[in-house]
């Protein structure tokens, strides 16, 4: 696959060797395409529907002859900023992946997502692994039991480096001698394998729940590696859905939910800076909706504080 940048500015890229034998047939038909870290990468294979899916979706209950008031763009917004979800389930990503084995556990914990992997019972590994690179070796956390803390010193990153490539280079050998020397069942000898080593899959979800999985998997807590690959996935998929992921951005993505001491706290703080409630004017982009909404939301909160 040539390395063509499209208007979009998504990268379809030269694939790594294909040492499994497992992906599609024809992988210069996917519509988008990203390496990831040293043997990785993302493809987007299909797509189905699409915003004005969505839209006739949500307007089916609606009948034929109703006057549609609300544009497509605006329609959606108002799907995902009042969590009318069941529109954004119509429509569907397909991805191909490569990953560590890893990344694809964390993966696999989204359930709504349809999965056919690799099977190392039918085939043989590939000896692939995942090797962390400077900027992902890290610490642990004095703070978070799940995450990394600041930066491996140059001093120490060489010989870190070392043990990762022995330790699992080590697993590779035993592995091949179990299968080529002992014959080994493929489906035993594949237990001394690490979870770094690579594997790939067919995974395939609906829009609102693939959302899901980058609102999470996107986030700041997320593993570094898993955040890389659903970044990857993101951007693969945006310029198909443009509506659509530009409503999760403004309402989900980047926006925050608060919780009713949170909303107490701001009533008083609120109170505190301005007891005659002049809010600012609709300046921020809102729809007149949304800015009485949001308006009412805050007079509410002010009066719960009292």
């Amino acid at each position: 696959m040539a390395e063509i940048i499209n208007d979009d500015g998504i990268l379809r890229c030269e694939h790594v060797a294909d040492k499994f034998g497992a992906r599609p047939a024809n992988e210069n038909t996917a519509l988008a395409s990203l390496p990831l870290h040293d043997n990785g990468y993302v493809s987007l294979l299909a797509t189905y529907g699409s915003d004005q899916l969505i839209v006739d979706a949500a307007r089916v209950s609606y009948g034929k002859g109703t006057t549609q008031k609300r544009s497509p763009a605006a329609l959606i917004r108002y799907l995902v900023r009042h969590k009318h979800t069941s529109p954004l389930e119509q429509a569907e990503v397909t991805f191909f992946l490569r990953a560590p084995i890893f990344v694809v556990r964390q993966i696999i914990r989204h359930r709504t997502a349809n999965v056919n992997e690799y099977s190392a019972r039918y085939s043989e590994l590939s000896d692939d692994f995942y090797l962390p690179g400077r900027s992902h070796l890290s610490e642990q956390s004095t703070n978070n039991k799940q995450g990394r803390g600041k930066k491996v010193g140059d001093d120490k990153y060489e010989k870190i480096q070392m043990e990762f490539v022995q330790a699992q280079q080590n697993a590779f050998d035993t592995y091949g001698r179990l299968l080529k020397d002992h014959n080994v069942a493929r489906e035993l000898a594949r237990v001394v394998t690490p979870v770094g080593a690579y594997t790939e899959l067919y995974w395939k979800c609906d829009l609102h729940n693939f959302m899901h999985f980058l609102n999470l998997r996107m986030d700041d807590h997320a593993q570094r590696e898993v955040r890389d690959y659903a970044n990857a996935m993101y951007a693969c998929a945006k310029p198909y859905f443009p509506h659509a992921f530009k409503a999760w951005e403004d309402y989900v993505r980047n926006s925050y939910t608060l919780s009713a001491a949170e909303c107490k706290m701001l009533g008083a703080a609120l109170r505190t800076i301005d007891n005659n409630h002049s809010w600012p004017q609709n300046s921020y982009g809102m729809t007149d909706r949304e800015y009485a909404d949001f308006k009412f939301f805050l007079e509410q909160t002010c009066s719960q504080s009292e």
